[in-house]
């Protein structure tokens, strides 16, 4: 008969046999890394989805197989390199985010009932130990010391959830949220419906902007606007500006204001101000005015499109600060977070780079662009990446096939081997 002392030493020889016969190869590919001279310090060796470095580590993926008494088994895993180009967390996790405050999210197998597995994510420190151990549906890195992590659906919640928990992996909001984003300067996007992001809450949970406060209407610079009418929209915590819309619209805008109005994307705060998508509204000033003098409720931005005759113009992009305040006028067609004091954005189908009065420092000229990091941003000039500094020239020479931002001093390129 067997104790329970050896049936752990049979499963401990077992585990060894399979581990010593387990070998792993690293997908080859054109991705190696750069210093910030443009200097190639890890030859091209990595296939696509090798990551950015983040606290001195990047993910890599690894063809592993496992040799085992009848068959092999292979299955593709990520491990981490170091800035050596050297694996010093072995290969066996299914999916893998970033290094953040000293944790990073993988995805493992976990035993669910004897023989069956599941999927979950957990976290791991920098010697690949389990600090948090699997049971979230998904996850993400730390950011401000939280980790946005998500459970799988279950009554009465139609969708898997979103949760916050700390690094010990308690939950420090347990609100269930359809939909989230990571905090950043406090404040992270939530929703709770259907219809994307509600507004932004911070680390107690409180909501700090509302989507149905983020908008505003804008009359053109005629000065002919009634001042009842502004009245109205104030009394409403209405937002108003002025601006010559007219000359980017081709119809007639004589009697009538627009509507700005959020309905899904809230970006990410950084250094105060944070990207929004904005749908854009052309409606009639007496037909506004009617409605609100007539209301003894108060309207949001979001019930005055439904109780209104509007024109739809399209999206745009703009950004608020920390009120909810329109700062930067909605008029890109795309736009990225500040980062060293400029951010990217595109109009014509052209990036170029503007202060955080929304004024172009950078003009529009590039096909792709991210956000400045380490004093450099990438972009690409017909097909090809290279870097540029704040005066908009090149610091690296557009010559790579494919680029990421700099982090710890190091940046993910492609370079196709002839």
């Amino acid at each position: 008969m067997m104790t329970r002392k050896n049936i752990f030493a049979v499963l401990y020889f077992i585990g060894f046999l399979i581990a010593s016969c387990t070998k792993y190869e690293i997908f080859e590919g054109d991705f190696g890394y750069i210093d910030r001279t443009g200097k190639i310090v890890i030859k091209p060796q990595f296939d696509s989805l090798a990551s950015d470095f983040s606290e001195g580590l990047a993910s890599v993926r690894a063809r592993v197989r496992q040799k085992l008494v009848f068959f092999e088994k292979k299955a593709d895993y990520f491990g981490f390199i170091d800035k050596e180009g050297n694996v010093v967390i072995n290969p066996s996790y299914i999916s893998v985010g970033r290094f953040s405050d000293g944790l990073a999210p993988v995805k493992a197998w976990q035993p669910k009932v004897l023989w069956r597995y599941d999927q979950k994510w957990g976290f791991i420190d920098h010697f690949g130990k389990t600090i948090i151990k699997p049971k979230f549906y998904n996850a993400s890195s730390f950011s401000e010391g939280l980790a946005r992590v998500q459970f799988e659906k279950r009554f009465p919640y139609l969708y898997p959830f979103y949760n916050f928990i700390d690094k010990s992996g308690e939950i420090i909001i347990d609100t269930p949220y359809t939909d989230a984003r990571d905090f950043h300067e406090g404040l992270a996007a939530v929703g709770r419906g259907y219809y994307g992001y509600d507004g932004y809450i911070n680390e107690k949970e409180r909501m700090i902007i509302k989507r149905s406060s983020v908008g505003a209407v804008v009359f053109p610079n005629d000065k002919s606007t009634d001042a009842s009418l502004l009245y109205e929209l104030r009394r409403h915590n209405i937002h108003v500006y002025f601006d010559n819309f007219a000359s980017e619209l081709d119809t007639d805008v004589l009697g009538k204001c627009m509507l700005i109005i959020n309905y899904f994307y809230f970006g990410d705060f950084s250094q105060g101000l944070a990207p929004v998508d904005f749908s854009r509204e052309l409606i009639n000033q007496n037909e506004l005015e009617y409605t609100l003098g007539n209301s003894s409720e108060n309207y949001s931005i979001n019930d005055l499109s439904g109780a209104l005759k509007a024109v739809k113009l399209g999206d745009r992009l703009g950004y608020i600060d920390k009120t909810g305040m329109i700062v930067i006028k909605p008029v890109f067609d795309g736009a990225l977070n500040f980062s060293e004091g400029l951010a990217p954005a595109r109009k014509g189908g052209k990036w170029g780079f503007i202060d955080q009065a929304g004024e172009y420092v950078i003009k529009p000229q590039f096909d792709k662009a991210l956000s400045f990091s380490e004093g450099m941003a990438c972009v690409s000039v017909s097909g090809k990446y290279g870097y540029i500094g704040k005066d908009g020239n090149f610091v690296i020479q557009p010559t790579f096939d494919n680029a990421s931002s700099f982090s710890d001093g190091l940046a993910r390129v492609k370079i196709r081997s002839n």
